[in-house]
């Protein structure tokens, strides 16, 4: 979305200001990502929305044992900023300690979905395999599978509907590196471009991922011409995998938490 001169230098004026992006979008009623883009546009840098005495309020209650997402909802600055006091001090919990977040490599990620989308193993089985706590395997089983319930069985079962394997990433004709590679590139640009902030700017890193593949392709494959018309049906036909790529990272973002 374009915008005006006039709203331009508004986002200025209420960046400068101390004004939050979704405070500053609200008032140009325009969605967060466009102010995003017009303060890195304008070389602006987003108020980081924390004093120096939330910050202390912060990490007290980090000392304390308590969560980054319980902290963010209970002192309304948001996860994000709880996690940035965590990092800056050095907090980092161990496992079976309240507030432990399991963060798993994008290997374990995959071979989670895979395991969970086969159904032979039960989810203590799973997270054997995969080297990963419990409760956060099985919150990503149930997100994967989209079913509320499992049965206590050996195997992966339940008498609700479950999401199958013709449902997995990408298309039936898709191999298992296709989209390997997708989450690694999405996961990749999110980190490097967006600060891991996954959650606030999932449709503007589909598009960033899309134009990066096209671009790379364009580099290794210089004898291939097409013309802006074919780009485009290029652009369509892999703009839903990385939209489930994308997907799928922020599923694994929403169910790391014990």
């Amino acid at each position: 979305m374009k915008l005006s001169n006039e709203q331009q230098g508004q986002i200025r004026t209420m960046t400068l200001a101390e004004k939050r992006q979704d405070e500053i979008a609200e008032v140009l009623g325009v969605h967060r990502n466009s102010v995003y883009r017009y303060q890195k546009h304008l070389g602006l840098h987003a108020w980081q929305g924390i004093t120096e005495e939330e910050e202390k309020t912060i990490l007290d209650l980090l000392k304390s044992g308590r969560g980054t997402s319980w902290i963010g909802k209970e002192i309304g600055c948001g996860e994000y900023q709880a996690r940035r006091v965590a990092g800056k001090y050095q907090i980092h919990r161990r496992q079976g300690e309240p507030g432990y977040r399991w963060k798993p490599t994008m290997r374990q990620f995959i071979d989670v979905m895979n395991l969970a989308m086969d159904g032979k193993d039960s989810v203590a089985s799973m997270a054997r395999k995969v080297g990963g706590p419990y409760k956060p395997v099985l919150k990503l089983v149930h997100k994967i599978r989209e079913c509320e319930r499992f049965l206590t069985t050996r195997t992966l079962d339940s008498y609700l509907p479950m999401k199958h394997r013709e449902h997995k990433i990408g298309t039936s004709k898709q191999t298992q590196q296709d989209a390997e590679a997708r989450l690694a590139i999405a996961d990749y640009i999110n980190r490097k471009c967006f600060d891991g902030q996954l959650l606030a700017h999932a449709s503007r890193l589909t598009e960033v991922s899309v134009e990066f593949c096209i671009s790379l392709f364009r580099r290794e494959r210089p004898d291939v011409y097409l013309d802006a018309a074919d780009w485009d049906k290029v652009r369509e036909y892999v703009l839903p995998h990385f939209r489930e790529a994308v997907d799928a990272l922020r599923l694994a973002e929403n169910g790391l938490l014990n």
